[in-house]
């Protein structure tokens, strides 16, 4: 497997596989890797595999340089350096490279995510677009984090017909969910709502004035639906079932935004796996990602691990020092188990999401944080909302983009992909089953998974230390011994006294199957959508109960 390795200033930014016959770069927003950078042309360099090698060939105004030499057309060879604007792109092609630990890099679409319905999978947005006054083109959508505008045609936006205009006049930079055009040292200058500027940020509905012609700046909001991904692994995530696969949409999607996201879901779900693929596809990437879990600090210290504190704030304070958020400054603050916060910090957290702005314990000055926050949580909110534990203006401020991790037993299809990917991991250097028996199998199948997808990866662990031939059997399963997988329900209907009787997880499932399928009267296609799982996958499990209309 082939990939480029994209680094600016040293530091690795972002990684791209590649996969296509043909790979463009370049600064357009239809270049398969967009390098937001004035100094590329349009479209740089294409990379093309033919009779199983990768051609470089120069599609640039000013030059693709290759390990210190100007080229026209290259073959790649390991640990090749592209040299690009203020770009150092590396070439390697490694076999069993795991494209499952790489970031496939994408655009960077400035969209402002809004919100995000999850009963719809509606997903609100707000996106900028410039259009020339007077003129007939429709507006100009910008979809990367700069637009170059001058009379060149490498420009975005080409005002070749305007002798007023410099080669390279201005460009527009989204930076944070803010937009600043910059003057480009151009002859006749640049304006913003006609005040002559170097470097200003643009307010909505605004009108920039290049040369004789006047681009109007506004912003339009919108919606889309979030369609389930194609594959069946993103980032550290595996799992093929329809509800992963839309998780994985909606991380790339909103990963591309500043909005806060408030992830919600079971303890062993990968709660803390979300929040690290928001922060890897996002333009924070480069910097921190802070964790900080609310329920295992104590309630006297949660303030100062949060803000920070100065010498003598309190009896152990022995120097300054500081907390989460300043230590997230231009990165992501991840506050795992928010349900936990003590209420009486509740109100501070607000005010720093709505300020952007902290106070140290034993401080007044105030300290501006650029952080992107990301919480997690087990409990519902909503709930705790409702008896007074969490504060409801905090609720409503996080709960921006809601993301639920579906727990193991609503994605049963994907335990045995886990299950041997597990298995699989086990082996490294040592003598590991190769699979499982039938009887195994069943087992995992059928299990009602308190822990979720993290007590799996332990049992499976566990199974590999004591199984001794090439399968792993039923009687090497060990369970959690707190958790029986018949569980002990109160049946009314056909017991008038009351007395218990035990029901399995396969009696759940063949009742929650057959009451989808009456209420959706038997059409299947829906009912698998609604419980999340194949087609195929209903129509095997209609046919092993039995199930009739």
């Amino acid at each position: 497997m082939a990939v480029l390795t994209f680094y600016k200033d040293t530091e690795e930014l972002m990684k791209y596989v590649l996969r296509k016959d043909v790979t463009s770069v370049g600064r357009s927003s239809a270049a398969d890797v967009c390098l937001p950078d004035s100094n590329i042309s349009r479209t740089h360099f294409t990379v093309s595999f033919i009779n199983g090698k990768f051609l470089v060939v120069d599609k640039s105004t000013n030059g693709t340089i290759i390990n210190g030499e100007k080229i026209i057309s290259q073959e790649l060879q390991e640990g090749d350096k592209i040299t690009i604007g203020d770009w150092e792109v590396v070439f390697s092609s490694k076999p069993g490279l795991d494209t499952r630990k790489i970031t496939i890099v994408e655009d960077r679409d400035p969209t402002e995510v809004l919100s995000f319905l999850p009963d719809k999978d509606e997903l609100r947005y707000r996106r900028a677009y410039l259009q020339i006054v007077g003129a007939k083109p429709p507006p100009y959508a910008i979809k990367s984090e700069v637009v170059a505008v001058g009379k060149a045609e490498s420009n975005d936006i080409c005002l070749k017909r305007d002798s007023f205009v410099s080669s390279h006049h201005c460009k527009i930079e989204h930076r944070r969910d803010r937009y600043f055009i910059k003057d480009l040292k151009s002859t006749n200058g640049t304006f913003l709502n006609k005040q002559q500027v170097i470097e200003a940020s643009i307010p909505e509905d605004s009108v920039l004035t290049v040369g004789k012609t006047d681009i109007r700046f506004f912003c339009k909001e919108g919606s889309e639906k979030v369609k389930p991904a194609t594959e069946d692994h993103f980032c550290d995530f595996l799992g093929n079932n329809i509800k992963m696969r839309k998780l994985y949409s909606l991380i790339g999607k909103v990963a591309k935004s500043e909005a806060i996201v408030l992830i919600q879901g079971e303890s062993g779900t990968g709660k803390e796996l979300v929040a690290k693929a928001i922060h890897e596809l996002s333009s924070r990437a480069s910097k921190k990602l802070i964790t900080l879990n609310c329920s295992a600090i104590a309630k006297d210290l949660i303030e100062s691990e949060l803000f920070g504190h100065e010498k003598g704030a309190f009896t152990s304070a022995h120097q300054q020092r500081k907390g989460a958020f300043e230590e997230a400054d231009g990165g992501t603050l991840f506050l795992d188990e928010i349900g936990d916060m003590p209420l009486e910090l509740q109100p501070k957290l607000l005010r720093v999401l709505e300020n952007r702005e902290i106070k140290r314990v034993g401080s007044n000055a105030l300290i501006d944080v650029d952080v992107r926050v990301i919480a997690a949580t087990n409990r519902n909110l909503a709930e705790s909302v409702k008896r007074g534990r969490f504060r409801e203006d905090l609720y409503h401020r996080l709960y921006v983009v809601p993301i639920y991790v579906p727990p193991l037993r609503e994605r049963v299809d994907d335990i045995k992909l886990l299950s041997q990917h597990f298995l699989d991991e086990a082996r490294g250097n040592q003598r590991v089953p190769q699979g499982f028996t039938a009887e195994a199998m069943e087992a995992l199948m059928t299990y009602a998974w308190p822990g979720n997808v993290r007590e799996l990866k332990n049992l499976v662990s566990r199974a590999c230390i004591q199984a001794t031939g090439d399968l792993i059997g039923e009687k090497e399963l060990n369970f959690s011994p707190n958790v029986l997988r018949e569980q002990t329900v109160l049946e009314e209907k056909g017991d008038r006294n009351g007395v218990e009787a035990k029901k399995t997880l396969k009696d759940f499932e063949r009742e929650k199957i057959l009451n989808e399928l009456n209420r959706n009267k038997w059409n299947k296609k829906r009912t698998a959508e609604v419980l999340g799982i194949a087609k195929t996958t209903l129509f095997e499990k209609i046919k092993k109960y039995q199930l009739k209309p």
